[in-house]
């Protein structure tokens, strides 16, 4: 069964992985809601959803040792990024083509490496909270 650390694992790798990978997740995801076959239109900001779902008990992680202050560090400068890039004013930063031409996708997935990186599968964790 998986963890929450497994989970916020794999969307902060999701977050970090190259735009082809994103898209194809994406895509995977999106496809039984397309109409024409085109998932397009529900842009990237899944990517994100996902990730939030389980950022969410990122401070409890900290405090039950499941997670070291330099990994809750990581995870909270991506989690800062990703909300100064919410809003009306970021519309296009969500939309699914940014993925490969928005410069600011970089900046997100170079903190989602640094995090994930620092995030060791749950078998090498150390605390048995997991």
């Amino acid at each position: 069964m998986l963890t929450r650390y497994d989970h916020l694992r794999a969307a902060t790798g999701r977050l970090a992985a190259p735009p082809d990978e994103q898209r194809t997740y994406l895509n995977e995801l999106f496809l039984p809601l397309a109409v024409d076959g085109d998932s397009s239109a529900y842009g990237c900001d899944e990517l994100a959803l996902q990730f939030e779902d389980y950022f969410i008990s990122v401070e409890y992680m900290l405090a039950e040792g499941e997670l070291s202050s330099e990994q809750a560090d990581a995870l909270n400068s991506l989690n800062d990024k990703l909300e100064a890039l919410s809003g009306e004013q970021n519309a296009d930063f969500w939309r699914r083509d940014a993925l490969q031409s928005d410069a600011r996708w970089a900046d997100v997935r170079a903190l989602a490496r640094t995090a994930v990186q620092s995030l060791p599968p749950k078998t090498e964790q150390p605390s048995a909270n997991l």
